[in-house]
């Protein structure tokens, strides 16, 4: 299996990254709320995570192809993707499924260790994370992405699995106004 790093972003400022509590109101997450809603009715308790299993292909009918659920290696700082949309794919210009991404911060710049940062929130401390950006980093600058990252558990407590939800940001949308009820944690973990 090819093990991919996370591109170092240290010049690009595109990628913007926030995390949640896991009891955020889910109508603050406009094109997300139905998302948010169906985890939260398929948490086992209030202080529990959902599994995948706990799920149903069907409910993401219309997203299909903007979907991702990768695995969490605690031990290795990675996740490997086993479903990365037929969408994202197009967006990203690669195709992720069964590809380690290894999170390090090694290349020491800010921007990279935000994203780190991000996904450590996400995966030790049962946040919802919401990002927004370009991808100018894949020379796709054209395209203009939000994407709802939620943990989820085998065992309804450690995080096993991060599921992602993305959406195309619509010509003169600005994504992070519709969060501004919500306490914002830029993720300096």
């Amino acid at each position: 299996m090819m093990d991919i790093k996370l591109h170092d972003e240290s010049e690009d400022t595109s990628w913007a990254f926030y995390t949640y509590p896991i009891d955020a109101p889910a109508a603050a997450f406009k094109g997300f709320d139905s998302i948010i809603e169906l985890w939260c009715r398929k948490c086992p308790e209030k202080s529990k995570l959902p599994a995948w299993r706990d799920f149903d292909l069907l409910d993401f009918e219309g997203r299909w192809g903007k979907l991702a659920l990768g695995e969490i290696d605690q031990e290795n700082g990675s996740v490997i993707f086993a479903l990365w949309g037929t969408q994202l794919t197009k967006w990203w210009g690669l195709d992720l499924t069964h590809k380690n991404i290894v999170l390090e911060s090694s290349l020491g710049s800010p921007a990279y260790d935000e994203q780190i940062d991000y996904y450590r929130a996400i995966f030790s401390g049962h946040r919802i994370g919401f990002n927004f950006g370009t991808m100018e980093s894949m020379e796709r600058p054209f395209v203009q992405v939000k994407l709802l990252e939620l943990p989820l558990s085998a065992n309804g407590d450690t995080p096993t699995h991060i599921f992602s939800v993305a959406e195309i940001i619509e010509p003169g949308e600005e994504p992070l106004p519709l969060l501004a009820t919500l306490p914002i944690d830029r993720t300096t973990a």
